[in-house]
């Protein structure tokens, strides 16, 4: 009641809010956040909220439509075209197509930008999705759930690039619960393996670890040597993150290119994991870890082998570079890799690694080198005027 008296809402409806029975205003949480000196915290979260309440009441139309039920009729035609609607059992041949689609997707994802695809990839799980509802014969219905739990995934990915941790967060969940079931238990660590990631990309260590040793637990003796160096550097670049950790990683990193070294082939969900993505995750190791040194060298021996039409992979790379040469006190050949990566970041539309060049943008403030912070503002600048 008090907290009525204060913000001059009723303290029924903060009563229904603190319950979850309502969605707060956007004036109400101000006044909340004002009134409780929560500098801003309530307000930030604002935005969450609707994320939230969209994604409900989507759920909730979506519901109701599909709890439509026509009258029942005698009518055969009427009849013919409500079967027409419902979702159909699938081929063998059918179910081919749509894994050949899942692939030229995830090739597509070297080249497109996330924006673009996700909308795609959310279709092509849509269809997918639709078709598990429709009894299928056993095989097929196993590569149908595998196939919408890689696709559950990968979008899960791309929003997580665009920044939408909700809508990653949401698909996550849903890949989870469909490959909890899968017969691959290759493909179910693949997917733990990118929430370690994502994870890890915020700097939430714990978290990082956690999902990167599930995923290494999950894989079987069945599972490639090649997803296994994969997951392998995954749980390194994790464990760098937390000193009671990083004296595991220098063993991480070479039971990796062992594994590595000795891969023959691989699964066709698993992407084309070489020495170029080997010595990335080497490289963000060692920075971790606070060497400077290993780290550029594994970031210039990557960009050594990478190969033709790979341009986001050497600009990742060639960030790596520019944070390794900071932290050696190198401020000028920081900022000349910087703003190459931020070129093609740009270009390619590559929303995570225009954070990241952000990132270091911000640390070379706070260090006090003001004048290339302002040549990282002017080309930022003139990209958008590029754009534009």
């Amino acid at each position: 009641m008090r907290l009525g008296e204060l913000t001059g809402s009723s303290w029924q409806h903060l009563g229904a809010v603190e319950r979850g029975e309502v969605a707060p205003s956007e004036p109400v949480v101000a006044e909340c956040d004002r009134v409780l000196a929560a500098g801003g915290q309530l307000l930030g979260l604002f935005p969450t909220v609707v994320t939230e309440q969209a994604a409900a009441r989507h759920s909730a139309i979506v519901a109701r439509r599909h709890d439509v039920r026509p009258e029942a009729t005698e009518d055969p035609w009427a009849r013919l075209r409500e079967g027409a609607l419902r979702p159909s059992t699938v081929s063998a041949t059918t179910i081919q197509e749509l894994e050949d689609i899942t692939d030229r997707q995830r090739k597509l994802y070297g080249v497109l930008p996330s924006a673009q695809m996700a909308v795609v990839v959310e279709a092509h799980l849509g269809v997918i999705m639709s078709l598990l509802t429709a009894p299928q014969p056993n095989g097929r219905k196993e590569r149908l759930v595998a196939l919408a739990g890689e696709a559950a995934g990968f979008s899960a990915w791309l929003w997580f690039d665009l920044g939408d941790h909700h809508k990653m967060s949401n698909l996550y969940g849903l890949a989870s619960e469909l490959l909890s079931t899968t017969v691959d238990p290759g493909l179910r660590s693949y997917v733990s393996g990118y929430r370690a990631l994502t994870h890890e990309a915020n700097g939430l260590g714990v978290q990082a670890i956690g999902y990167a040793s599930e995923a290494l637990a999950q894989a079987s003796a069945s599972t490639s040597l090649l997803t296994r160096s994969w997951l392998c550097a995954v749980s390194a670049s994790a464990k760098a993150l937390e000193p009671d950790h990083q004296a595991e990683v220098p063993a991480l990193l070479d039971r990796a290119q062992c594994h590595l070294d000795a891969a023959r082939g691989k699964e066709p969900w698993m992407y084309d994991f070489d020495q170029t993505s080997l010595a990335g995750f080497m490289g963000q190791s060692y920075l971790r870890l606070g060497d400077a040194a290993r780290a550029a060298s594994a970031f210039t021996d990557g960009l050594a082998t990478i190969g033709a039409g790979r341009e986001r992979k050497g600009a990742q790379l060639t960030m790596g570079l520019a944070e390794s040469r900071l932290l050696a006190g190198e401020p000028e050949e920081c900022l000349d890799a910087a703003t190459r990566a931020l070129e093609v970041f740009a270009r390619v539309g590559f929303s995570s690694g225009l954070r990241r060049v952000g990132r270091l943008r911000n640390r070379l403030e706070g260090a006090g080198h003001a004048s290339m912070v302002a040549k990282l503002d002017e080309q930022a600048r003139a990209l958008t005027r590029g754009a534009a």
